[in-house]
């Protein structure tokens, strides 16, 4: 396949040694075409061009001064390379058509190019998180959250999170810097997010004894000494005034000397220091080439890491592979909330010290010089860890593991409400019209609307307010029953005709679910639902069952008994349906309907615990979720006992439940989707509750979430979307549903949400 990687790094061979680099010739050799797009700064004074290599195209495009520059023409260059990368792969690769987009940050302003691409290639976009910008420069305050550098702030930000949801999947160098993701942008669907480590193509640097002893005499290292090496950037990311601090001291052993090789905004201070007061035990160089410094590593007993304590981002430098390539054990000065130390301690490779305390960092390095053995020890750790966990080829797992598997994407444009993919056969909607789809036939068009409700429709806002949408379907003779605008429409999926059945009751607009009842004891094969509408006369609630005679009314409730009918489901292993009302506590129930459409019983009623939507039939008991405002919501077991039907606790869910779902994995497992909506106070008085924006007590906050499980595995949240800003009740709850038929992805359809509203999203399992 055709591999593009979109990068700030500056690579002008695949052959070159480098964490990007050796990642792509691991792509190279399982036999994909790489393409990369990599900047000449304008500092170099090259312009744009291609360059050639096997298996490998190259695009070099010319943009502003990123690096080893002050922070405004940084800020200048960054926000214009969007435009100058996305121009360039126009130009130079029209006639490519990418599987797979690689793209590592910084920067966050790549959004626009990766975008371009995703759309016109449909390629799988996969972001390797190197940096989380600008929150680190805030940490730093090189930005701030208010003041004219707010506002670059929250461009940045803004730029941000729209690089994360463009990307289909998104692999961070570590645990907690997933972690720290996940927490910090809600709106990620965690399961996008996972580790793909830092990596290198192993290979064995050491030296001989001789070269070792050459190299340092070369570059006047004493013979000697324990050599504490540090390589990389210097900048405010080091905090290099910390590092001086430390090297001042005179607590520190003689055995010790620091050799200091870097470049960067900073490193003037490391300069000025050793050449002003001229420490014995520093010595300092400004840049070597790659080859030379790593073999100079190699001569060297313990590799260094800095990083300024301020960091609230958990960093992770890649310079720590180059260490642990060559052998050597490694000495980490960081913050806390950074992980790196966790592994460096956890792998039995090194030390670790807050960035902070240059007493401690004393001690650490007087511990090393009186401990030779450790040092060869953990060296020999460290190699044994890089392998294991650091190589190039876990990387590659990691990306192409799930490859294909992407977690969300658009399916439609449209709100699928019914999809058969064996029969080849949907039906979508979108503004105004239905789109149906039969078994590889062109696509009909079929205007749903006339008039002012026409007009209205194409108005996602006044859509929403006028209820136009409609709500669910089932499967019929040749097509499928669609609930919509208070009546049950037949759609015919030969000739596309809409054909109206059933009128529902006053006051009723939709249902909220059908019942499709196939080969089950004692009642004939049919579609139903129940009356659902608001019931200010307390007047009886009623099963509506459709055959081929049509429909009639099958059971009713008495009046004042339930408030109206929230579901019915087939029950095949008890040979009955499932009755699900509500809404106060003695109207809340789960009932058994028995006989064909007689004999009802109760089987948990009386409390909000027992108000629902959805249910699930199994075996060992029925599986349902609570749908209350009012209170917790959670996942229950009802199940029978020796004195009759109880329930058990399964989970607790952050809101009330009205829609929900059931897939089946590849494995053949079967789990079970439940999505919560955002919904205000059902106590509230009318108009207070039509423009209420707080949520009601049972809802935990402004996001519809996805709860995907089963009793084996457990539940979880596999995806969330947040609440628009439009009142809950006037424009629609925040919630997702789910289009009837079978598929073998999860469809879903969010509702009143920031993102996809009204769409149709495919999610893996």
């Amino acid at each position: 396949m055709n591999v593009l990687f979109v990068t700030l790094a500056d690579i002008r061979s695949i052959l070159e040694r480098g964490i990007y680099q050796d990642l792509l010739r691991e792509f190279e050799r399982n036999g994909h075409r790489v393409f990369i797009v990599s900047p000449f700064e304008r500092r170099f004074g090259k312009t744009t061009q291609l360059l050639e290599e096997e298996n490998c195209k190259i695009l070099k495009v010319r943009i502003g001064n990123i690096q080893k520059t002050n922070i405004i023409e940084k800020g200048i260059s960054t926000v214009l390379l969007e435009s100058q990368f996305k121009k360039a792969v126009k130009r130079y690769f029209s006639d490519v058509i990418f599987d797979l987009v690689l793209y590592s940050t910084p920067p966050v302003t790549l959004a626009g190019t990766i975008a371009f691409i995703k759309k016109r290639d449909g390629a799988e976009t996969y972001l390797m998180l190197k940096d989380i910008f600008p929150q680190n420069s805030a940490d730093l305050g090189m930005l701030k959250k208010s003041g004219l550098r707010g506002l670059l702030y929250r461009y940045f930000r803004r730029k941000e999170r729209k690089l994360y949801a463009l990307s289909d999947r998104i692999g961070c160098m570590s645990r907690l810097n997933a972690e720290y993701i996940i927490k910090n942008n809600p709106e990620i669907r965690p399961p996008k997010v996972g580790v793909c480590p830092n990596s290198i193509e192993v290979c064995d640097t050491e030296l001989t004894a001789e070269e070792r002893r050459n190299l340092r005499e070369k570059y006047g290292i004493p013979q000697d000494k324990i050599v504490f090496v540090y390589g990389g950037n210097l900048g405010r990311p080091q905090d290099v005034p910390f590092i001086i601090g430390c090297l001042r001291s005179k607590d520190i052993s003689e055995r010790a000397f620091f050799l200091i090789v870097g470049s960067g905004t900073e490193a003037w201070r490391i300069e000025k220091y050793v050449r002003e007061e001229k420490p014995p035990h520093v010595g300092f160089l400004s840049s070597l080439l790659r080859d030379e410094y790593e073999r100079l590593t190699a001569a060297c007993d313990v590799g260094l890491i800095f990083l300024d304590h301020r960091f609230t981002v958990p960093n992770f430098p890649s310079r720590l592979l180059s260490y642990m390539q060559a052998k050597l054990p490694v000495l980490a000065c960081t913050d806390r909330n950074t992980d790196l130390g966790e592994a460096i301690e956890g792998g039995s490779f090194g030390w670790w010290c807050e960035s902070n305390d240059s007493d401690g960092f004393v001690g650490l390095v007087n511990e090393i010089c009186a401990s030779e053995d450790a040092v060869r020890r953990f060296g020999k750790a460290a190699y044994e860890y890089l392998c294991k966990n650091y190589s190039v080829g876990v990387s590659y797992r990691a990306i192409m593991d799930g490859f294909g598997k992407a977690g969300e994407r658009v399916f439609s444009k449209r709100k699928i409400l019914y999809a058969d993919e064996k029969k080849d056969f949907y039906i979508g909607y979108r503004k105004g019209s239905l789109y149906v789809r039969n078994a590889g036939e062109k696509e009909r068009k079929i205007r749903l609307f006339s008039g002012v409700k026409h007009l209205l429709s194409k108005s996602r806002l006044f859509e929403r307010l006028m209820r136009l949408e409609p709500r669910c379907a089932a499967a019929c003779e040749n097509g499928a029953l669609i609930s919509c605008g208070g009546r049950v429409i037949r759609c015919d999926a030969k000739n596309g005709s809409l054909t109206p059945e059933l009128k529902f009751r006053g006051g009723m607009h939709d249902t909220l679910s059908f019942c499709q009842i196939r080969d089950l004891k004692g009642f004939p094969d049919c579609v139903c639902f129940g009356d659902y509408w608001g019931n200010p006369k307390a007047e009886e609630a009623s099963v509506w069952a459709r055959t081929l005679d049509g429909w009639k009314k099958a059971f009713s409730f008495p009046a004042g008994h339930v408030k109206h009918i929230h579901g019915i489901v087939a029950d095949t292993f008890r040979s009955q349906l499932i009755i699900l009302t509500g809404d106060s506590d003695g109207e809340s129930g789960i009932w058994s309907l028995k006989s064909g459409f007689s004999g009802i019983e109760p089987i948990l009623k009386g409390s909000q615990k027992c108000r629902a939507c959805v249910a699930f039939p199994m075996e060992i008991g029925i599986l349902y979720a609570t749908d209350t405002p009012l209170e917790e919501n959670g996942i229950y077991l009802a199940y029978e006992d020796g004195d009759g039907w109880s329930s058990k606790l399964i989970c607790p869910i952050p809101g009330p439940c009205i829609y929900g779902a059931s897939a089946r994995a590849e494995d053949g497992k079967v789990f079970y989707l439940f999505a919560t909506s955002v919904e205000p106070d059902s106590r509230l008085g009318s108009l207070r509750y039509l423009f209420a924006r707080k949520p009601g007590p049972g809802v935990s906050d402004r996001y519809t979430h996805l709860i995907c499980g089963n009793i084996e595995n457990g539940f979880k949240e596999t995806a969330r979307y947040k609440k628009d800003i439009w009142p809950m009740a006037l424009f629609q709850f925040g919630n997702m549903q789910f289009p009837a038929g079978s598929m073998k992805n999860i469809l879903l359809t969010p509702q009143s949400t920031v993102k996809y509203d009204g769409k149709t999203v495919v999610i893996s399992l």
